[in-house]
């Protein structure tokens, strides 16, 4: 409901030929509120060769929650005051970590980490929260899924690309996202099996079944176009 961009960068846009967009929800908002005519869905992959599962050697749950407060959209402000009820309910059974901008009230931050420093830490935590008011795709969210952790998420719109509640993850609907996180953390069986199901779910989203989307659309374009020479040379990832 809030206009975020000007009305030149709008007609810009609803020129655009050939629009490829990353969510779906995105390409349907533009065709009702831009009256834009068409859209290319083409979701945004992962690598799950960097992002994959790792091994957890008992003790308190660990929940992870990325933190960007320069972004409020985000959630940091939700996350940080829903801490001390979190604290309070889990005690010393949990421990919530965050990563991303500086933060004073987590157990534990690691600042802000490279790509590889996130999947690292991906690996050896159980959960990771996402509580953005909305997202356009969420990468966060699947890269948790890809390394086999709980994702327990606000209903953002972005996380609908790939996940199912209660399939794959934890949605915020039936439950506050609160209820849910204390579900998560206590249910050590639905966890595992959330886990498990959204590895097998990001796998979907490997980098290479994305790569292959892009070449076939691509490759329409070159023939559409008339310049079908092009087309056989185009690599495949498969």
């Amino acid at each position: 409901g809030t206009k975020a961009v000007s009305d030149s960068s709008v007609a810009a846009y609803t020129k655009i030929p050939n629009r490829v967009v990353n969510a779906d929800w995105v390409g349907s908002s533009a065709v009702s509120d831009l009256d834009i005519d068409a859209f290319t869905h083409i979701p945004v992959g992962v690598d799950t060769l960097k992002f994959y599962p790792g091994k957890r050697n008992g003790g308190p749950v660990r929940i992870l929650v990325m933190h960007r407060p320069s972004t409020p959209r985000r959630g940091a402000r939700r996350i940080r005051e829903m801490y001390p009820k979190l604290k309070a309910s889990l005690g010393s059974r949990a421990i919530i970590e965050t990563v991303g901008e500086p933060c004073s009230w987590s157990d534990h931050h690691y600042g802000k980490l490279s790509q590889d420093g996130v999947a690292e830490l991906m690996r050896q935590v159980d959960i990771l929260v996402e509580p953005s008011e909305y997202q356009g795709f969420g990468l966060p969210g699947l890269e948790a899924m890809a390394s086999g952790i709980c994702v327990v998420s606000t209903d953002n719109r972005g996380v609908h690309e790939y996940g199912v509640h209660r399939h794959n993850c934890l949605i915020e609907g039936e439950k506050t996202l609160f209820a849910l996180i204390l579900e998560a953390v206590e249910d050590k069986g639905l966890r595992h099996s959330l886990g498990t199901a959204g590895r097998e779910t990001a796998l979907k989203f490997d980098w290479s079944v994305i790569a292959d989307r892009w070449a076939d659309y691509l490759g329409s374009l070159y023939r559409d176009s008339g310049l079908t020479r092009y087309v056989d040379t185009l690599p495949r990832q498969r």
